[in-house]
């Protein structure tokens, strides 16, 4: 008898001890794991923000000569001008970062590259942490940090190596803060006020950010609205959505005011041609690495996302709550603004085009989205989930296999700027007629004539070189 209470003593003992120390390993291994994929991530991120202040070219690109038009940028801040369009845009962040950089150093251009490359970075981890929450932390956060790897792919160099394109940068975070706080699980009226504060911020950073806020809006209501007419909620359910809906409107509303059709735009291509879709399903190919031309790829994709969706809603009686809403949306959200770039240019210009590198920042969060709607499919099987991620990763990463050749993209990208460098020397000099074709389409010697009048930091810069 007292051998066998010595026995079952021991093999208590042995099961707490096991207990206990499972969870403790778990924890280390999951710590360690968080420490490397961080790190992982902050090199390559450093690595490339290195790269970018080493290529970087003091001298304005496309778009950024229209702030040296007459009324536009000055030392007084016109707030004509900060809310007026750019084509169909409204880039209120953008141009109120150039003015603060113009006041501080003269608007030197790298430093702007500069930021607008942290504010990307600081987009890539709102990204990552929302990830992390949403799938309710079943993943470990160093796993979230090796996925992000992938949206630090030197395919989108366009957008680095150009200050003006923040605007993207902001639309982006802001629809991220936005699903964040507007689907989160604990509703109050400080997280629902932020939620729609991010909602009109990104509507006035870029036009995706007007389209994104809408699919937000629409979710978000459908979401409160199923929640109390389902589960007899409060009537604070029905206060939440009326506020928002009404901010969101009222802001849409005013962002359309003097809204036209930019007279250079091609026609508008419509989904019921096949030219609308081939170019949308090969923009949405490109965040995941794939380059070539073929429709294929990105239909996959799409296919890929369906289903977890169908799976989340059709659990829930096809109507959305948080998690699935928070899903629905951002899915939602990106692939409307790349629908909307697809209307707007798949009829006037190659299908190539598709693949330019500014939309790759657009099409690649359904990485990390694709990976949470799974993540909420599997959350109770945690075997199919990390089996199921690992593959995931494997095949995100083989199609990325060759998208990693920095140097090469941002030196060809810094020649060409240098040659705008020598155009306006020559003009400055007498020698040329500002026709810098590298860097704008038209002649630029009253953009130029500006700038030397307000003493940018270019200018000074090419006169110190003479």
């Amino acid at each position: 008898m007292d051998t066998a209470n010595q026995d079952n003593r021991l093999w208590t003992r042995c099961g707490t001890f096991f207990c206990n120390a499972w969870p403790a390993r778990w924890r280390r291994a999951e710590a360690g794991l968080l420490v490397f994929g961080a790190l992982v991530f902050s090199i390559i991120y450093l690595c490339q923000l290195n790269l970018i202040a080493t290529y970087a070219v003091n001298v304005p690109y496309w778009d950024e000569w229209e702030n040296l038009r007459e009324g536009n940028l000055s030392s007084e801040l016109s707030w004509s001008w900060l809310i007026a369009r750019h084509n169909e845009h409204r880039i209120v962040l953008t141009k109120l970062l150039t003015w603060v950089l113009f006041r501080c150093n003269g608007w030197d251009l790298v430093v702007q590259q500069i930021v607008n490359y942290m504010i990307f970075g600081v987009l890539l981890v709102s990204l990552i942490f929302w990830a992390w929450t949403a799938c309710e932390r079943r993943v470990p956060l160093g796993l979230w940090f090796l996925l992000g790897l992938f949206l630090l792919a030197p395919t989108n160099h366009e957008n680095h190596l150009w200050g003006f394109q923040s605007q993207i940068h902001f639309a982006l975070l802001f629809l991220v803060i936005a699903v964040f706080f507007l689907f989160h699980t604990s509703a109050c009226w400080c997280r629902i006020f932020v939620g729609t504060t991010a909602a009109v911020l990104g509507m006035y950073s870029f036009s995706s950010g007007a389209i994104s806020a809408l699919i937000v809006v629409l979710v978000f209501a459908v979401v409160k609205l199923s929640v109390f007419f389902r589960c007899g909620r409060s009537r604070q359910d029905l206060l939440h959505t009326f506020f928002v809906v009404s901010v969101v409107g009222l802001a849409f509303a005013l962002w359309l005011v003097g809204y036209e059709t930019p007279a250079h735009h091609p026609d508008l291509t419509w989904p019921h041609q096949r030219l609308f879709w081939d170019f949308l399903s090969n923009s949405v190919s490109l965040g995941f690495g794939f380059d070539n031309v073929s429709g294929g790829y990105g239909i996959a994709i799409l296919v890929f996302l369906a289903v977890p969706l169908v799976v989340l809603l059709g659990r829930n009686r096809w109507l959305p709550d948080c998690r699935g809403g928070a899903i629905l949306a951002f899915s939602g959200a990106i692939l409307a603004s790349l629908a909307s770039i697809a209307l707007g240019r798949a009829g006037g210009f190659p299908l190539h085009l598709s693949k330019a590198s500014r939309y790759f920042e657009i099409s690649s969060p359904l990485i990390v989205v694709i990976a949470v709607a799974w993540c909420l499919v599997l959350r109770k099987r945690p075997k199919p989930l990390y089996t199921l991620m690992a593959v995931y990763f494997m095949s995100v990463g083989t199609a990325f296999v060759n998208n990693w050749d920095f140097r090469i993209v941002y030196e060809a990208e810094s020649r060409f700027r240098q040659q705008t460098v020598q155009c306006i020397e020559a003009y400055y000099s007498g020698r040329g007629d500002a026709n810098c074709h590298r860097s704008y389409a038209n002649p630029i010697n009253e953009q130029l004539d500006r700038a030397q009048r307000l003493n940018l930091s270019f200018y000074r810069d090419i006169e110190r070189s003479e």
